[in-house]
């Protein structure tokens, strides 16, 4: 605590001599460059990861969003709280990543850094090589609760974003249809959000994000605030969107079994200051994943690895 107090105090002052030296994060590179150089080369540069294929080869991966020694801490009236310490996190592009933690950990605080509506104290953040510097919707993020415009038709909500972006207004509400299909809401669309229940509600926010295909789709606690059985149904409605849509997903959950359930890969995070503590692939087979969502979770394998991410979280 000491030591960011430090760091908060030579941030004020424009000092830096007494700061430990980090690694300087490279210059952002402008978009079109890096679209370039991906036509031309297939990937980006300092982007590429190595993964077994299906035909035990090895293929190229490409880095969709990077942390990179990423430090946070809030400046509040009584003093300095550390939400984030040197948290270096890569996913790759199609990934389902979920982060688990204690409450009040950092979760949240690491998904906002992702968005860019905060920026890091120290390290920095990077969206297909390019510095991240604010919010954009190449990155959607869906809220704990849903969020809707209530002047606004379900409809409206899900072709608000394409229009604020300008695009055409017969593409807007295209976006709008497909999307609104996809979570199977299409028959509601006249309706405003108070007419809906809360699992159609956080259906039509997941439909918004998704109307402006962002590359990554940011999640906070998107099923907390829903009945049980309503959120299995979301899991499955969820599953299913990202093997049609092959969107990048970052969920921040408390719940390790929903984690185990969606991801390819499991990052469990420390108490605060957030630190990654371990990083679980999900590696069930086929034929652990066929069969209804209750008997997936009551697998061997599934129960089986829950139980392995639990012990890092609590000990």
């Amino acid at each position: 605590m000491s030591e960011l107090r430090s760091k908060l105090q030579d941030k004020r002052s424009g000092r830096n001599a007494s700061a430990p030296a980090s690694r300087p994060a490279p210059p952002p590179t402008p978009r079109a460059e890096v679209k370039r150089t991906r036509e031309e080369h297939g990937q980006l540069p300092g982007s590429e990861q190595w993964i077994p294929s299906s035909a035990g080869e090895k293929a190229p991966r490409v880095t969709e969003l990077e942390l990179r020694d990423v430090s946070f801490w809030y400046d509040t009236a009584t003093g300095v709280v550390p939400a984030v310490e040197r948290f270096s996190l890569q996913i790759a592009k199609g990934e389902f990543v979920s982060m688990v933690g204690p409450s009040g950990c950092g979760k949240s605080t690491v998904l906002r850094l992702m968005a860019g509506f905060l920026h890091p104290c120290e390290g920095a953040v990077y969206d297909e090589s390019v510095l991240v510097s604010g919010p954009d919707w190449r990155r959607g993020l869906v809220f704990q609760r849903p969020e809707l415009y209530p002047w606004l038709t379900v409809e409206g909500n899900v072709a608000f974003g394409p229009r604020m972006r300008g695009l055409p207004r017969a593409e807007c509400f295209s976006r709008a249809r497909h999307y609104l299909e996809l979570v199977k809401l299409w028959e509601f669309r006249r309706k405003r959000p108070y007419e809906l229940s809360g699992g159609m509600q956080q259906r039509v926010a997941i439909a918004r994000a998704l109307a402006n295909e962002p590359h990554v789709l940011l999640m906070d606690e998107p099923f907390g605030a829903l009945d049980a059985l309503t959120r299995e149904r979301m899991q499955d409605e969820l599953r299913q969107i990202h093997a049609r849509t092959q969107c990048t997903v970052v969920l921040v959950t408390h719940s390790v079994e929903e984690a185990v359930y969606l991801s390819s890969r499991c990052v469990a995070l420390s108490d605060r200051p957030a630190q990654i503590i371990a990083e679980h692939p999900i590696r069930l087979g086929n034929g652990d994943r066929d069969g209804s969502g209750r008997e997936i979770k009551a697998s061997a394998p599934f129960v089986a690895l829950r139980e392995r991410i639990m012990d890092h979280i609590w000990h």
